[in-house]
């Protein structure tokens, strides 16, 4: 063991860094100038090819580069630095060697506060948190547990362990070309500190973690996964992990109620110095927007019926407002007939409507020498591109009139979905302000969306989001270069067109080539799917908005919608405590995993129901035997001619031919 001697301490760093695309973000910068300082030499090792850009910025800190490919991970990027960039004989001239990677944000508080802690430790080795024992859920753990380890992304050997050829027979031993990452963690991770101590070397972390120890193996877990928070404030980490902001949903909400991350996000932004800005820049290069907005819950519920601020802010806000109807006209005017004189609006029509619009508003008492009219033929926001100066406001509130979803639908249906995006984007004067007042004080936001509607079969959409428009919107975003993660897998955010937004993320879509007001098919559902990507293009976040009241209708509908789905089923196999695991029962009970007895059961009750088709209504029952036995016995040529016959002489006349019906 050894306690480190101060002034003169000399400390190797070595940082292993990763990319897909090259390119280190501003956090990476800034945890390299806060080291850089603390150390005697740095060897940064690249397991990805590096933009020129990040080479230029990687220089300022060192000319030890090596780039290699991604293989065995970080820990065989370890293994190479240390058996081979630098050296055994190198390495043991140090008092301290570093690997630490950029799976990390920080650091929230100097490396010399670090520092000095562990300074005065008798240690051989220590890091910046621990694992505790715990169960192996990993199912690869030869003892059957995962000990207490010290978690890899921060590992500071100290001389003692150096000059030790059991810490060299380690690392040569070390399989490096084991690729996947949970080999690598219960291979080398899991087991290096317990090997070590069982060696007789002593080692020890910064973080104050110990009092959240469980002797019940069952209660310890992974902190920053599921902790961030309380490892930021209790434990005084003075780290964020990366990972966090991308774990599946599933995997948080068995562990907690999704808070943890926001929760770490805003005290790292109130009680640290450290720039919150990185990592969102992080975040918004790097990540689906989707995942972003899952992991800090970005829904805005704002008051109606008062103004957070004082200060007058909507002097920079535009209203855009697309009517296809007099009839949507007249219940968008009830809206704005309050906001109208404080914000510039816009009502934006096709020409064989701009008359009789422009007369249905007057008739409504409005002034409309203070409304803007403006002709468009375009179905979603690019009808912007036609409004003189739209440019010149900083935000942009726009609503259309949902004519794509009311042409075949009942009025209630459409009512409630110009109900939704006006209550939510519109409500009143203070409501905007709010909104308004939210952009101002949150740099990361750039929009806000009304949600999605969830009645009659829109329902369909948080089932598929996508709706078959991925590759319209992905060829979409490739011919306006956004610098965006689309992936199919991921939901999208909602494709309901009404929003609040900072113009800016309009403006690379807008000015370019595309926007020349052609009709382009299915444009409304391309773009309004596209809106989010826009976002991240531009450097912001998306969330949707709610005003309060209705935030309370969209929480009761939700529930409702989740009771009767869980309580549909009628499966023993399916019921399960565990969301994941009532999803993979479910998953499972639609396969050949149902059991046999439960399937007759729902044999016998068709045949039941048919029986009584039958009883009540002979004739239907007579005419459906009739036609399935023709389609049986007949050529398929055949039966639709005798069909086709059938349906000119006794109709019904007005049916295409479907030979599967």
């Amino acid at each position: 063991m050894s306690v480190l001697a101060v002034p003169d301490i000399k400390r190797l760093g070595i940082f292993v860094f990763y990319n897909k695309a090259g390119k280190a973000e501003e956090y990476v910068d800034y945890l390299l100038a806060s080291i850089r300082p603390y150390l005697s030499e740095l060897f940064l090792v690249s397991n990805c090819e590096l933009t020129y850009k990040t080479q230029k910025s990687f220089k300022k800190y060192t000319e030890n580069i090596f780039i290699r490919e991604n293989t065995g991970l970080d820990a065989a990027a370890y293994k190479k630095a240390l058996l081979y960039y630098c050296g055994m004989d190198v390495c043991r001239e140090y008092d301290e060697v570093i690997l630490f990677n950029d799976t990390i944000y920080g650091p929230f508080i100097s490396f010399d506060k670090i520092f000095t802690s562990m300074n005065s430790r008798d240690i051989d080795f220590w890091g910046i948190l621990a694992g505790y024992q715990s169960e192996d859920s990993t199912g690869t753990m030869s003892c059957g547990y995962i000990p207490d380890h010290i978690q890899s992304w921060f590992w500071v050997f100290r001389k003692s362990l150096l000059n030790s050829n059991d810490f060299w027979f380690y690392w040569k031993r070390y399989d490096d070309s084991i690729n996947n990452f949970w080999d690598v963690v219960s291979k080398h991770e899991f087991v290096f500190t317990n090997y070590f101590e069982k060696l007789g070397f002593k080692w020890d972390i910064y973080s104050d973690s110990e009092p959240y120890r469980s002797s019940d193996l069952r209660k310890n877990y992974n902190f920053y996964g599921y902790s961030a928070n309380l490892m930021l404030q209790e434990m005084h980490t003075p780290f964020l992990k990366r990972k966090p902001f991308s774990l599946p949903r599933h995997e948080l909400l068995y562990m907690n109620g999704g808070e943890d991350m926001k929760l770490a996000l805003n005290y790292v932004d109130q009680h640290t110095d450290y720039p919150s800005k990185l990592i969102y820049g992080d975040l918004l290069s790097n990540y689906n927007v989707y995942d972003i907005y899952n992991s800090l819950h970005l829904n805005y519920i704002l008051p109606y019926n008062y103004s957070v601020s004082e200060v007058n802010i909507l002097k920079e806000v535009g209203i855009f407002l697309l009517c296809h109807s007099i009839k949507s006209c007249l219940e968008i005017t009830k809206y704005i007939a309050s906001i109208y004189q404080y914000i510039d609006t816009y009502i934006i029509m096709s020409e064989d409507l701009a008359e009789n619009i422009k007369a249905s508003v007057k008739d409504q008492g409005l002034n409309t020498d203070q409304i803007h009219f403006v002709v468009s033929r375009a179905e979603s926001y690019l009808c912007l591109k036609e409004v003189p100066g739209w440019e010149n406001y900083k935000y942009i509130l726009f609503v259309h009139d949902a004519v794509c979803y009311w042409r075949d639908k009942p009025d209630t249906v459409y009512q409630s979905i110009l109900y939704n995006y006006l209550e939510n984007i519109l409500k009143t004067r203070e409501f905007v302000q709010n909104i308004i007042q939210e952009f101002e004080s949150d740099p990361s936001l750039g929009l806000l969306e009304a949600p999605m509607p969830i009645h009659h079969n829109y329902f369909h959409f948080y089932e598929n989001s996508w709706s078959g428009y991925y590759e319209k919107v992905k060829e979409m975003s490739e011919a306006v270069h956004l610098k965006c993660n689309i992936e199919q897998n991921k939901q999208i955010i909602s494709a309901s067109g009404a929003f609040c937004c900072k113009r800016i993320i309009l403006d690379k879509l807008l000015s370019s080539l595309l926007t020349d007001n052609t009709h382009i098919p299915d444009e409304a559902d391309v773009f309004n799917r596209l809106t989010q990507f826009m976002a991240q293009d531009a450097g912001y976040c998306t969330g949707l908005i709610y005003n309060a009241e209705y935030a309370s209708l969209e929480l009761a509908n939700f529930r409702f919608y989740l009771n009767s789905i869980m309580g549909s089923s009628k499966f023993p196999e399916v019921s399960s405590s565990y969301f994941n695991e009532y999803i993979e029962n479910f998953k499972s009970s639609r396969s050949v995993g149902v059991a046999e007895d439960t399937l007759c059961t729902l044999y016998e009750k068709i045949r039941q129901r048919d029986e009584e088709i039958a009883r009540l209504y002979p004739l239907t029952s007579l005419k459906l035997q009739i036609k399935l036995r023709l389609k049986k016995w007949l050529p398929s040529g055949v039966y639709k001619i005798v069909l086709t016959g059938k349906r000119l002489i006794f109709g019904p006349r007005n049916l295409l031919f479907d030979y599967n019906r």
